[in-house]
């Protein structure tokens, strides 16, 4: 019963009002809450359609590594990925930026797509609005980027930062929290339950903790999970990706999400979006 309690608590189920507020993003950067879960963000009907169409998409491809996140396939060029300090790489990243965006946007309709929702939602409701986030002046990032997790494929335990994937960029370091935004449209038969850990880990900690040649953290060695959550179909789920989270692997079709990062700077500046 104590942990069905903590778990009650660390895991709460919002509006979509109250999930976006000052209140509950603070609580997610503070580690009060682990996790917010916005049921039904996303209709039944746009849910079935969208994912339907993002797998037998021909443009989805592997992540640019030689490790276990090559299993899962996307469509969109994610930041870390040219996050190096080579021009042409990341100048590639911005020309395709706004392309894909725009491309995504098809396969929702007539329903509007998923992160688009998200988005207008953040800039209406956050005190101070939101934006693209922009490391480089005037150029604006990729967000919403689909992701399909195929069978036995999953997410070794890791934490996102972006001061870490360019620490060369003063604006990257200013951010206090780097919430992880997924929209479910569709689950897996079993598993692909999320796994969050309250764990924040410095840079010197986590490469300690990192399996040999991967991105990912040796979970024999950590504790258990602090909270697991089975996600349902149309749910936007919020956690502070700072902390060590995960993806159980996948069983029975594709699990299907629609995903991007959300950043934190104080509840007196503008939250940013990029992918």
């Amino acid at each position: 019963m104590l942990l069905d309690t903590m778990v009650r608590e660390l895991v709460v189920r919002a509006r979509l009002s109250d999930a976006l507020s000052p209140t509950h993003i603070e609580a997610l950067a503070d580690g009060d809450m682990l996790a917010i879960v916005v049921e039904r963000f996303t209709s039944e009907d746009c849910c079935a359609m969208s994912s339907d169409r993002l797998v037998h998409d021909h443009r989805l491809g592997g992540y640019a590594t030689d490790d276990g996140a090559a299993s899962i396939k996307k469509i969109g060029i994610p930041l870390f990925e040219v996050a190096g300090r080579d021009p042409i790489r990341r100048e590639r990243y911005y020309q395709s930026a706004l392309q894909t965006i725009r491309a995504l946007r098809a396969i929702s309709q007539p329903a509007a797509y998923p992160m688009d929702v998200l988005r207008l939602a953040l800039q209406e409701q956050w005190p101070e609005g939101a934006d693209f986030e922009m490391i480089h002046p005037g150029k604006k990032m990729f967000v919403g980027m689909p992701r399909v997790f195929e069978a036995k494929s999953g997410a070794l335990p890791h934490v996102d930062r972006l001061a870490w994937d360019v620490p060369d960029i003063d604006n990257a370091h200013s951010m206090l929290a780097q919430i992880a935004a997924n929209i479910h449209l569709r689950t897996a038969d079993r598993g692909g339950e999320v796994e969050l850990w309250h764990m924040q880990p410095n840079l010197d900690e986590y490469d300690d903790f990192r399996l040999p040649g991967s991105y990912g953290l040796d979970q024999a060695r950590l504790p258990r999970p602090d909270v697991v959550i089975r996600p349902k179909r149309g749910d936007l789920i919020l956690f502070n990706a700072n902390r060590i989270h995960a993806v159980r692997s996948c069983e029975g079709g594709p699990r299907v999400t629609v995903s991007c990062f959300i950043g934190y700077r104080g509840v007196t500046e503008p939250l940013t979006y990029w992918s």
